[in-house]
């Protein structure tokens, strides 16, 4: 199979032969699995998977900030929709406006972010892949859990961020 990561998840769902329900339902591809000649290649999703187990136990009814509206932001609000207020706040406002709607959440602009309450906050933005940029600053890390869908060794800097003010907590 293929990995299909940032920016193409979405164009690799409309691009493949064959779909499974849970890419269709999150709007996004990351596995691209080869069929036969005649089957073509089949797009699914195990982001999906990935943030129903590294979030199960987040407390029912908690608030959730979502940064970011595109791939890995439609396999998270699949999995969290349902199990209490959630916004979403990306750095396009007509793409972030879309998915709010698409996904029935409230939509929060990108500068305001910082203001918004929330118990779980997840990025879902390429942001800190392969630079310092945070999405989110680091002085109102405030919530109970920070999950972050960026991939990167050593860890992202919103992880970093975080981790610094949890032992300044324990100081």
């Amino acid at each position: 199979g293929v990995a299909v990561t940032v920016p193409h998840k979405e164009t690799a769902l409309q691009l493949a032969a064959r779909s499974s329900r849970l890419a269709r339902t999150a709007g996004a591809c990351n596995t691209l699995l080869p069929g036969t000649d005649a089957d073509g290649w089949l797009a699914t999703n195990t982001d999906v998977w990935g943030v129903r187990c590294a979030l199960r136990r987040v407390t029912a009814g908690s608030r959730t900030l979502l940064l970011g509206c595109g791939g890995a932001a439609g396999a998270a609000a699949l999995v969290l929709r349902g199990r209490g207020p959630m916004a979403v706040c990306g750095r396009d406002s007509s793409k972030s406006a879309a998915f709010a709607r698409r996904w029935g959440l409230e939509a929060i602009p990108w500068d305001q972010r910082a203001s918004a309450r929330w118990n779980l906050l997840v990025n879902a933005t390429p942001l800190g892949r392969q630079d310092d940029e945070t999405p989110y600053p680091a002085d109102c890390l405030c919530g109970q859990w920070i999950f972050d869908m960026v991939v990167r060794h050593g860890g992202t800097p919103i992880l970093s961020d975080a981790w610094e003010g949890l032992e300044q907590f324990y100081e």
